[in-house]
């Protein structure tokens, strides 16, 4: 049982929602972009949310290796 003011659509969502943005893998790691700056990042890894290359707020420039997702 869980106990929030979040509601469970929120909560149990297959993939947290973004709005007005776009999702990339870059480097194998899930983005989401939002004016070509990082907004979120989705990744396995717990060094990966400590990289500065993917903090939020970073202009995101691809060398051609990302791949959208629509």
């Amino acid at each position: 049982m869980i106990w929030s003011i979040i509601p469970e659509e929120l909560i149990f969502a297959a993939e947290p929602q973004h709005e007005a943005g776009r999702s990339v893998v870059h480097q194998g790691r899930r983005l989401y972009l939002r004016q070509g700056r990082i907004e979120g990042l989705l990744s396995t890894e717990p060094l990966d949310y400590l990289d500065r290359r993917f903090r939020p707020g970073t202009v995101f420039a691809p060398d051609n290796r990302g791949r959208e997702l629509r």
